[in-house]
């Protein structure tokens, strides 16, 4: 197969982007622009894409990522307008619902790099329950009421997790999110004991759980 782009011009793609990193804000945005670019391309320049996501993967290196709590009283409009219209498996249809999110019962996290503040990476919605959660409307169910108390919360539900950067794709985000983020947790809560996921399938567990029986584990 014909590569796309000579060896010629990989090499000097690799040369230029140590520089255009190097400019901070102004690099790390056109180093995505310009794999954003790539990726929507008719015919995908893979040499181009390879490189640039390796140079990504270093720039936006977990370690360098600092995870911040999202609140309605703390976060700049900015950031709250990315987490309102960045959750594609449970929509955010209203401002009232985004300050449902954030209210008591509930967590969001994001990730964010030093050199974008107010660029949110990825983040996580999670409910604090006594319970496993066997359904989101559980969730609501629970931390909509006018008395939530999360001492007594025992169970920790992610029940959605979200990359908001199309350019950062294929750059694992989402372990250091998870896990930076049940270590807040942990520390703010100690009567926590489980960390689950949300089952995608709704009733799913109830299911499984009645045809558990011998004859048809076998």
């Amino acid at each position: 197969m014909q590569k796309l782009w000579t060896d010629t011009q990989a090499s000097r793609l690799a040369s230029i982007l140590p520089a255009l990193l190097s400019g901070g804000h102004g690099g790390l945005e056109a180093a995505m622009h310009l794999r954003d670019t790539i990726r929507t391309q008719k015919v995908a320049i893979k040499e181009a894409d390879d490189i640039l996501k390796l140079w990504l993967s270093n720039a936006f290196a977990t370690d360098i990522l600092q995870l911040q709590r999202i609140t309605f009283e703390s976060s700049s409009g900015y950031v709250l307008e990315q987490i309102g219209r960045g959750d594609a498996v449970h929509r955010i249809r209203s401002l009232a619902e985004l300050k449902r999110r954030l209210s008591n019962g509930r967590r969001v996290f994001a990730l964010f790099h030093p050199a974008l503040p107010q660029r949110v990476l990825a983040f996580v919605n999670i409910a604090l329950v006594p319970e496993l959660a066997p359904s989101m409307k559980y969730i609501d169910n629970y931390t909509n009421a006018v008395t939530v108390e999360e001492d007594k919360a025992k169970c920790a539900i992610f029940y959605s997790i979200t990359s908001s950067i199309p350019a950062l794709s294929g750059i694992d985000l989402g372990s250091r999110l998870i896990k930076e983020a049940s270590g807040e947790l942990i520390r703010d809560h100690p009567s926590l004991q489980t960390f689950s996921t949300l089952s995608p399938i709704p009733g799913f567990i109830s299911w499984l759980t009645s045809k558990a029986t011998p004859d048809f584990l076998t």
